[in-house]
Protein backbone atom coordinates (compact mmCIF):
# COMPACT_ATOMS: atom_id res chain seq x y z
CA UNK A 1 0.00 0.00 0.00
CA UNK A 2 2.65 2.81 1.18
CA UNK A 3 4.74 1.62 -2.18
CA UNK A 4 1.97 2.31 -3.83
CA UNK A 5 1.10 5.83 -2.70
CA UNK A 6 5.07 6.61 -2.70
CA UNK A 7 4.84 6.21 -6.67
CA UNK A 8 1.66 7.87 -7.20
CA UNK A 9 3.21 10.82 -5.02
CA UNK A 10 5.69 11.14 -7.44
CA UNK A 11 3.27 11.29 -10.31
CA UNK A 12 1.19 14.31 -8.13
CA UNK A 13 4.40 16.39 -7.73
CA UNK A 14 5.36 16.12 -11.23
CA UNK A 15 1.83 16.77 -12.56
CA UNK A 16 2.08 20.02 -9.64
CA UNK A 17 5.26 21.03 -10.62
CA UNK A 18 4.01 20.94 -14.45
CA UNK A 19 0.70 22.45 -13.52
CA UNK A 20 2.75 25.25 -11.72
CA UNK A 21 5.03 26.58 -14.84
CA UNK A 22 2.02 26.24 -16.68
CA UNK A 23 -0.89 28.15 -14.23
CA UNK A 24 1.72 30.07 -11.90
CA UNK A 25 -0.46 33.27 -12.28
CA UNK A 26 -3.62 31.57 -11.48
CA UNK A 27 -1.49 29.24 -8.17
CA UNK A 28 -0.27 32.85 -7.10
CA UNK A 29 -3.91 34.09 -6.07
CA UNK A 30 -4.39 33.31 -2.21
CA UNK A 31 -7.83 32.00 -1.03
CA UNK A 32 -8.75 33.58 2.15
CA UNK A 33 -12.10 33.72 4.46
CA UNK A 34 -13.01 36.51 6.31
CA UNK A 35 -15.76 35.70 8.25
CA UNK A 36 -17.59 38.84 10.10
CA UNK A 37 -19.39 39.10 14.04
CA UNK A 38 -22.77 37.58 14.23
CA UNK A 39 -25.24 40.18 13.64
CA UNK A 40 -28.45 39.89 15.71
CA UNK A 41 -31.74 40.67 14.51
CA UNK A 42 -34.99 41.29 16.41
CA UNK A 43 -34.69 39.08 18.99
CA UNK A 44 -36.10 39.08 22.64
CA UNK A 45 -34.32 37.33 25.33
CA UNK A 46 -32.21 37.28 28.03
CA UNK A 47 -29.35 39.29 27.15
CA UNK A 48 -26.66 36.97 28.98
CA UNK A 49 -28.21 34.25 27.86
CA UNK A 50 -27.86 35.33 24.29
CA UNK A 51 -24.27 36.20 24.74
CA UNK A 52 -22.80 33.33 25.76
CA UNK A 53 -24.69 31.01 23.03
CA UNK A 54 -23.58 33.59 20.48
CA UNK A 55 -19.91 33.11 21.38
CA UNK A 56 -20.24 29.59 21.33
CA UNK A 57 -22.31 29.56 17.54
CA UNK A 58 -19.26 32.26 16.16
CA UNK A 59 -17.00 29.43 17.47
CA UNK A 60 -18.05 26.43 15.97
CA UNK A 61 -18.78 28.17 12.80
CA UNK A 62 -15.24 29.44 12.41
CA UNK A 63 -14.16 25.95 13.16
CA UNK A 64 -15.90 24.29 10.37
CA UNK A 65 -14.33 27.23 7.93
CA UNK A 66 -11.24 26.29 9.60
CA UNK A 67 -11.67 22.88 8.17
CA UNK A 68 -11.30 23.62 4.75
CA UNK A 69 -7.71 23.28 5.07
CA UNK A 70 -7.20 24.83 1.73
CA UNK A 71 -8.50 28.01 3.03
CA UNK A 72 -6.73 30.48 5.22
CA UNK A 73 -9.42 31.91 7.70
CA UNK A 74 -9.25 34.98 9.57
CA UNK A 75 -12.63 37.39 11.19
CA UNK A 76 -13.05 41.14 11.55
CA UNK A 77 -14.88 42.71 14.58
CA UNK A 78 -17.54 44.22 12.93
CA UNK A 79 -21.32 43.25 12.30
CA UNK A 80 -23.58 43.72 9.08
CA UNK A 81 -27.65 43.33 9.19
CA UNK A 82 -29.43 41.63 6.70
CA UNK A 83 -31.01 45.06 5.82
CA UNK A 84 -27.43 46.83 5.06
CA UNK A 85 -25.95 43.34 2.74
CA UNK A 86 -26.81 45.23 -0.49
CA UNK A 87 -25.10 48.33 0.55
CA UNK A 88 -22.16 46.40 1.49
CA UNK A 89 -22.09 44.85 -1.97
CA UNK A 90 -22.69 48.45 -3.60
CA UNK A 91 -19.76 49.68 -1.47
CA UNK A 92 -17.61 46.40 -2.51
CA UNK A 93 -18.11 47.23 -6.19
CA UNK A 94 -17.16 50.67 -5.80
CA UNK A 95 -13.73 50.19 -4.26
CA UNK A 96 -13.44 47.47 -6.83
CA UNK A 97 -13.66 49.56 -9.26
CA UNK A 98 -11.51 52.46 -8.42
CA UNK A 99 -7.49 52.39 -8.41
CA UNK A 100 -6.46 53.87 -4.89
CA UNK A 101 -8.19 51.11 -2.43
CA UNK A 102 -9.98 52.90 0.60
CA UNK A 103 -8.30 55.92 2.23
CA UNK A 104 -11.12 56.59 4.92
CA UNK A 105 -13.32 55.47 7.03
CA UNK A 106 -16.41 53.12 5.26
CA UNK A 107 -20.16 53.46 6.91
CA UNK A 108 -22.30 50.78 6.31
CA UNK A 109 -25.69 51.02 7.81
CA UNK A 110 -24.72 51.68 11.89
CA UNK A 111 -21.09 49.63 10.88
CA UNK A 112 -18.10 52.12 10.74
CA UNK A 113 -15.39 50.11 8.83
CA UNK A 114 -11.80 51.95 9.43
CA UNK A 115 -10.13 51.77 5.51
CA UNK A 116 -7.49 48.87 6.97
CA UNK A 117 -10.48 46.53 7.73
CA UNK A 118 -12.26 47.18 4.10
CA UNK A 119 -8.96 46.78 2.26
CA UNK A 120 -8.36 43.57 3.97
CA UNK A 121 -12.20 42.55 3.09
CA UNK A 122 -11.81 43.69 -0.36
CA UNK A 123 -8.43 41.36 -0.61
CA UNK A 124 -9.89 38.80 0.60
CA UNK A 125 -11.60 35.77 -1.69
CA UNK A 126 -14.77 35.35 0.00
CA UNK A 127 -16.40 36.85 3.09
CA UNK A 128 -18.98 35.19 5.49
CA UNK A 129 -21.95 37.26 6.79
CA UNK A 130 -24.23 35.82 10.22
CA UNK A 131 -27.02 36.53 10.81
CA UNK A 132 -29.14 35.37 14.18
CA UNK A 133 -32.76 35.38 12.98
CA UNK A 134 -34.27 33.63 16.54
CA UNK A 135 -33.78 32.42 19.74
CA UNK A 136 -36.26 30.92 21.73
CA UNK A 137 -36.18 29.35 25.15
CA UNK A 138 -39.82 27.71 25.77
CA UNK A 139 -40.81 25.63 28.88
CA UNK A 140 -42.93 22.80 28.72
CA UNK A 141 -44.92 21.41 31.51
CA UNK A 142 -45.01 16.94 31.38
CA UNK A 143 -48.05 14.91 32.01
CA UNK A 144 -46.16 13.93 35.42
CA UNK A 145 -45.28 17.28 36.51
CA UNK A 146 -42.10 17.68 35.48
CA UNK A 147 -40.59 20.52 33.29
CA UNK A 148 -38.48 20.18 30.17
CA UNK A 149 -37.08 23.16 28.34
CA UNK A 150 -37.40 23.46 24.01
CA UNK A 151 -34.67 25.91 22.50
CA UNK A 152 -34.82 26.77 19.18
CA UNK A 153 -31.90 29.17 16.88
CA UNK A 154 -31.78 30.06 13.86
CA UNK A 155 -29.25 31.58 12.06
CA UNK A 156 -28.12 32.74 8.36
CA UNK A 157 -24.78 32.67 7.02
CA UNK A 158 -24.79 34.67 3.50
CA UNK A 159 -20.99 34.04 1.40
CA UNK A 160 -20.29 36.74 -0.93
CA UNK A 161 -17.63 36.42 -3.51
CA UNK A 162 -15.52 39.63 -3.35
CA UNK A 163 -14.39 39.15 -6.51
CA UNK A 164 -17.24 40.39 -8.14
CA UNK A 165 -19.53 41.19 -5.32
CA UNK A 166 -22.36 38.39 -5.77
CA UNK A 167 -23.73 36.37 -3.46
CA UNK A 168 -22.63 32.57 -3.88
CA UNK A 169 -25.58 31.31 -1.08
CA UNK A 170 -27.91 32.43 1.83
CA UNK A 171 -27.65 29.33 4.26
CA UNK A 172 -30.37 29.06 6.56
CA UNK A 173 -30.20 27.16 9.67
CA UNK A 174 -32.36 25.91 12.49
CA UNK A 175 -31.51 23.89 15.55
CA UNK A 176 -34.07 22.80 18.40
CA UNK A 177 -32.81 21.40 21.29
CA UNK A 178 -34.97 19.42 24.33
CA UNK A 179 -33.49 18.93 27.89
CA UNK A 180 -34.53 19.14 31.95
CA UNK A 181 -31.95 21.68 32.36
CA UNK A 182 -32.27 24.58 30.23
CA UNK A 183 -28.61 25.12 29.59
CA UNK A 184 -28.30 21.50 28.29
CA UNK A 185 -31.55 22.27 26.18
CA UNK A 186 -29.62 25.69 24.69
CA UNK A 187 -26.34 23.43 23.99
CA UNK A 188 -28.11 20.51 22.30
CA UNK A 189 -29.35 23.34 19.79
CA UNK A 190 -25.69 24.89 19.55
CA UNK A 191 -24.42 21.43 18.99
CA UNK A 192 -26.55 20.41 15.87
CA UNK A 193 -25.93 23.98 13.96
CA UNK A 194 -22.22 23.05 13.12
CA UNK A 195 -23.26 19.69 11.72
CA UNK A 196 -25.69 21.26 9.48
CA UNK A 197 -23.36 24.05 8.45
CA UNK A 198 -20.65 21.40 7.78
CA UNK A 199 -23.29 19.58 5.33
CA UNK A 200 -23.82 23.00 3.59
CA UNK A 201 -21.22 24.51 2.46
CA UNK A 202 -19.42 21.04 1.63
CA UNK A 203 -22.48 21.27 -0.98
CA UNK A 204 -21.38 24.46 -2.48
CA UNK A 205 -19.09 24.61 -5.52
CA UNK A 206 -16.32 26.76 -4.01
CA UNK A 207 -16.49 24.46 -1.17
CA UNK A 208 -16.23 20.95 -2.61
CA UNK A 209 -13.27 19.63 -3.03
CA UNK A 210 -12.28 18.96 -6.99
CA UNK A 211 -9.31 17.85 -8.52
CA UNK A 212 -8.15 14.66 -10.41
CA UNK A 213 -6.99 11.33 -10.28
CA UNK A 214 -3.34 10.92 -11.38
CA UNK A 215 -3.40 6.58 -11.50
CA UNK A 216 -5.14 4.20 -12.15
CA UNK A 217 -4.26 0.87 -10.20
CA UNK A 218 -6.77 -1.81 -10.71
CA UNK A 219 -10.16 -1.51 -9.29
CA UNK A 220 -8.04 1.47 -7.14
CA UNK A 221 -7.07 5.01 -8.09
CA UNK A 222 -4.97 7.94 -6.67
CA UNK A 223 -6.22 11.30 -6.65
CA UNK A 224 -4.44 14.47 -6.02
CA UNK A 225 -6.35 15.10 -2.68
CA UNK A 226 -5.06 14.38 0.67
CA UNK A 227 -4.95 14.55 4.60
CA UNK A 228 -3.36 18.08 3.98
CA UNK A 229 -6.93 18.94 1.83
CA UNK A 230 -9.08 17.50 4.81
CA UNK A 231 -9.78 14.12 2.92
CA UNK A 232 -10.63 11.11 5.73
CA UNK A 233 -11.09 7.54 4.61
CA UNK A 234 -14.75 7.12 3.51
CA UNK A 235 -15.39 10.00 1.97
CA UNK A 236 -16.87 9.58 -1.33
CA UNK A 237 -15.82 11.61 -4.90
CA UNK A 238 -17.93 11.73 -8.00
CA UNK A 239 -15.73 11.02 -11.49
CA UNK A 240 -16.33 13.97 -13.81
CA UNK A 241 -16.98 13.56 -17.80
CA UNK A 242 -17.75 16.08 -20.27
CA UNK A 243 -21.40 16.57 -21.06
CA UNK A 244 -24.13 18.42 -23.50
CA UNK A 245 -25.20 20.46 -20.80
CA UNK A 246 -22.23 20.77 -18.54
CA UNK A 247 -20.23 18.28 -16.15
CA UNK A 248 -21.60 15.21 -15.53
CA UNK A 249 -21.24 12.02 -12.62
CA UNK A 250 -20.11 9.22 -14.09
CA UNK A 251 -18.98 7.34 -11.73
CA UNK A 252 -18.29 7.16 -8.06
CA UNK A 253 -15.04 6.32 -5.51
CA UNK A 254 -14.69 5.84 -2.10
CA UNK A 255 -11.34 7.06 -0.54
CA UNK A 256 -9.91 3.63 1.43
CA UNK A 257 -6.37 5.01 2.37
CA UNK A 258 -4.88 8.78 2.73
CA UNK A 259 -1.44 10.41 2.84
CA UNK A 260 -0.66 14.26 3.01
CA UNK A 261 -1.18 14.76 -1.00
CA UNK A 262 -2.79 11.81 -2.01
CA UNK A 263 -5.74 9.19 -1.45
CA UNK A 264 -6.32 5.78 -2.68
CA UNK A 265 -9.93 5.32 -3.41
CA UNK A 266 -11.73 2.11 -4.80
CA UNK A 267 -14.04 2.59 -8.03
CA UNK A 268 -17.93 1.76 -6.96
CA UNK A 269 -19.38 2.06 -10.55
CA UNK A 270 -18.03 3.98 -13.67
CA UNK A 271 -20.14 4.72 -16.88
CA UNK A 272 -17.24 4.13 -19.44
CA UNK A 273 -13.24 3.49 -18.87
CA UNK A 274 -11.27 5.83 -15.54
CA UNK A 275 -7.94 6.97 -16.87
CA UNK A 276 -5.47 9.15 -15.57
CA UNK A 277 -6.58 12.89 -15.88
CA UNK A 278 -10.06 12.50 -15.28
CA UNK A 279 -11.73 15.07 -12.90
CA UNK A 280 -13.13 14.31 -9.37
CA UNK A 281 -15.43 16.05 -7.52
CA UNK A 282 -16.43 15.40 -3.57
CA UNK A 283 -20.01 14.54 -2.84
CA UNK A 284 -21.01 16.30 0.40
CA UNK A 285 -21.89 14.05 3.03
CA UNK A 286 -22.60 14.18 7.00
CA UNK A 287 -21.14 11.11 7.20
CA UNK A 288 -24.08 8.86 8.45
CA UNK A 289 -25.56 5.72 6.55
CA UNK A 290 -29.45 5.27 7.95
CA UNK A 291 -30.66 1.84 6.99
CA UNK A 292 -34.48 1.39 7.44
CA UNK A 293 -35.61 -2.58 7.69
CA UNK A 294 -38.12 -5.15 8.62
CA UNK A 295 -36.78 -8.60 9.76
CA UNK A 296 -39.41 -11.93 10.45
CA UNK A 297 -37.72 -14.05 13.04
CA UNK A 298 -37.97 -17.45 14.15
CA UNK A 299 -37.93 -18.86 17.95
CA UNK A 300 -36.26 -22.53 17.85
CA UNK A 301 -37.91 -23.56 20.91
CA UNK A 302 -41.54 -23.24 20.40
CA UNK A 303 -40.86 -22.78 16.33
CA UNK A 304 -42.88 -19.35 16.25
CA UNK A 305 -42.46 -16.68 14.33
CA UNK A 306 -41.58 -12.68 15.31
CA UNK A 307 -41.64 -9.59 13.41
CA UNK A 308 -40.14 -6.38 13.80
CA UNK A 309 -39.05 -3.53 12.34
CA UNK A 310 -35.62 -1.09 13.09
CA UNK A 311 -33.31 2.09 12.03
CA UNK A 312 -29.86 1.10 11.74
CA UNK A 313 -27.35 4.25 11.86
CA UNK A 314 -23.65 3.35 10.31
CA UNK A 315 -20.82 5.47 10.80
CA UNK A 316 -18.94 6.37 7.53
CA UNK A 317 -16.64 9.26 7.65
CA UNK A 318 -13.30 7.86 8.81
CA UNK A 319 -14.10 4.17 8.28
CA UNK A 320 -13.76 1.53 5.17
CA UNK A 321 -14.23 -1.50 5.77
CA UNK A 322 -14.89 -2.21 9.41
CA UNK A 323 -17.73 0.85 10.63
CA UNK A 324 -19.21 1.40 13.85
CA UNK A 325 -23.17 0.99 13.71
CA UNK A 326 -25.83 1.16 15.83
CA UNK A 327 -29.86 -0.33 15.58
CA UNK A 328 -32.86 0.52 16.93
CA UNK A 329 -35.78 -1.82 16.45
CA UNK A 330 -39.46 -2.43 17.98
CA UNK A 331 -41.48 -5.75 17.65
CA UNK A 332 -44.30 -5.21 15.67
CA UNK A 333 -45.42 -9.36 15.15
CA UNK A 334 -47.66 -11.19 17.27
CA UNK A 335 -49.99 -8.32 16.99
CA UNK A 336 -51.33 -9.78 19.94
CA UNK A 337 -48.47 -8.43 22.27
CA UNK A 338 -49.36 -5.19 21.14
CA UNK A 339 -52.48 -4.72 23.08
CA UNK A 340 -50.69 -4.35 26.14
CA UNK A 341 -46.67 -4.46 25.72
CA UNK A 342 -44.22 -3.13 23.22
CA UNK A 343 -40.84 -4.69 22.86
CA UNK A 344 -37.85 -2.27 21.65
CA UNK A 345 -34.45 -3.46 21.11
CA UNK A 346 -30.78 -1.28 21.15
CA UNK A 347 -27.84 -2.77 19.58
CA UNK A 348 -24.33 -1.74 19.33
CA UNK A 349 -21.76 -3.10 17.04
CA UNK A 350 -19.42 -3.21 14.30
CA UNK A 351 -19.97 -3.65 10.52
CA UNK A 352 -17.98 -5.26 8.24
CA UNK A 353 -17.55 -4.41 4.34
CA UNK A 354 -16.54 -6.08 0.82
CA UNK A 355 -17.04 -3.55 -2.01
CA UNK A 356 -16.95 -5.36 -5.07
CA UNK A 357 -18.74 -2.41 -7.58
CA UNK A 358 -22.43 -1.86 -6.67
CA UNK A 359 -22.78 -5.44 -4.90
CA UNK A 360 -21.25 -5.20 -1.48
CA UNK A 361 -21.13 -7.89 1.27
CA UNK A 362 -21.20 -7.23 4.80
CA UNK A 363 -21.37 -8.15 7.97
CA UNK A 364 -22.72 -6.97 11.32
CA UNK A 365 -21.85 -8.15 14.69
CA UNK A 366 -23.40 -6.82 17.66
CA UNK A 367 -24.95 -7.01 21.54
CA UNK A 368 -28.06 -6.00 22.35
CA UNK A 369 -30.31 -4.95 24.98
CA UNK A 370 -34.54 -5.28 25.19
CA UNK A 371 -36.72 -3.60 26.84
CA UNK A 372 -40.63 -4.29 27.89
CA UNK A 373 -42.69 -1.34 27.87
CA UNK A 374 -46.12 -1.24 28.82
CA UNK A 375 -49.12 -0.25 26.48
CA UNK A 376 -51.64 -0.57 28.83
CA UNK A 377 -53.33 -0.84 32.03
CA UNK A 378 -53.58 -4.65 31.82
CA UNK A 379 -49.71 -5.16 30.61
CA UNK A 380 -48.08 -6.90 33.57
CA UNK A 381 -45.15 -4.92 33.01
CA UNK A 382 -44.38 -1.84 35.56
CA UNK A 383 -44.07 1.25 33.33
CA UNK A 384 -41.09 -0.60 31.49
CA UNK A 385 -38.76 -3.67 32.41
CA UNK A 386 -35.07 -5.13 30.96
CA UNK A 387 -36.55 -8.22 29.43
CA UNK A 388 -33.12 -9.57 27.54
CA UNK A 389 -29.63 -9.59 26.68
CA UNK A 390 -28.99 -10.69 23.34
CA UNK A 391 -26.18 -11.56 20.81
CA UNK A 392 -26.68 -10.65 17.03
CA UNK A 393 -24.28 -12.00 13.83
CA UNK A 394 -26.92 -10.93 10.42
CA UNK A 395 -25.11 -11.19 6.99
CA UNK A 396 -25.63 -9.16 3.95
CA UNK A 397 -25.79 -8.55 0.52
CA UNK A 398 -26.72 -4.83 -1.16
CA UNK A 399 -27.36 -3.64 -4.33
CA UNK A 400 -26.12 0.53 -4.98
CA UNK A 401 -29.31 1.70 -6.91
CA UNK A 402 -28.18 5.33 -7.20
CA UNK A 403 -25.41 7.13 -5.54
CA UNK A 404 -27.55 7.73 -2.40
CA UNK A 405 -29.38 4.49 -2.40
CA UNK A 406 -28.93 0.81 -1.98
CA UNK A 407 -31.29 -2.06 -1.15
CA UNK A 408 -30.31 -4.80 0.96
CA UNK A 409 -31.06 -8.12 2.17
CA UNK A 410 -30.22 -9.66 5.64
CA UNK A 411 -29.81 -13.38 6.92
CA UNK A 412 -28.69 -13.50 10.20
CA UNK A 413 -28.41 -15.48 13.57
CA UNK A 414 -29.44 -14.23 16.81
CA UNK A 415 -29.48 -15.73 20.79
CA UNK A 416 -31.62 -13.69 23.59
CA UNK A 417 -31.01 -14.47 27.32
CA UNK A 418 -33.82 -13.70 29.71
CA UNK A 419 -32.37 -11.28 32.49
CA UNK A 420 -35.28 -11.85 34.92
CA UNK A 421 -38.34 -15.24 35.76
CA UNK A 422 -40.79 -13.25 33.45
CA UNK A 423 -39.42 -14.76 30.08
CA UNK A 424 -37.90 -17.45 28.33
CA UNK A 425 -34.22 -17.25 26.65
CA UNK A 426 -34.60 -18.27 22.98
CA UNK A 427 -32.53 -18.86 19.53
CA UNK A 428 -33.27 -18.53 15.72
CA UNK A 429 -32.91 -17.30 12.52
CA UNK A 430 -33.79 -14.23 10.86
CA UNK A 431 -34.60 -12.81 7.30
CA UNK A 432 -35.15 -9.07 6.49
CA UNK A 433 -34.54 -6.19 4.38
CA UNK A 434 -33.83 -2.84 4.35
CA UNK A 435 -33.23 0.67 2.53
CA UNK A 436 -29.68 2.21 2.87
CA UNK A 437 -29.81 5.87 2.65
CA UNK A 438 -26.13 7.73 2.44
CA UNK A 439 -26.29 10.99 4.01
Amino acid sequence: MCKILKISLTGVIFLSLLQYLLHADVTAVGQNIVIFKTSVADITTNQRELNESLGLIEKKALQVFQSLSRFTVGTVNHTVSTQDIMPLLEKIKTYKNGKNGVTEEVRIGKTVFSAEDFNNILHSYLIVVPVMTGFTIETLNNEGGGTKYKTNIAVTYTIIKVENATVLSNIELEATGYDKDQASAVNDAIEDLPIQLTYEVRSLDVFSLQDRIVEVLGPDVAIRLGREQGVSVGDEYAIITPGETGPLESGLIIIRDIEDKVSLGKIIYAAGSVTAGMPVREVPRVGLEMVPYVHVEMNFENSTYYGSAGLKLVLTKGFFVIRPVVCFEVGLYPFEQLETDLPVRVFGGLDFNIYLGRFQLGGMAAVGTQIMTALSPASTVDGFEFSYIGLAGIANISYLVTRDVKLILDLGYQAWFTVNDNYQSYEGWLVGAGIGIKF
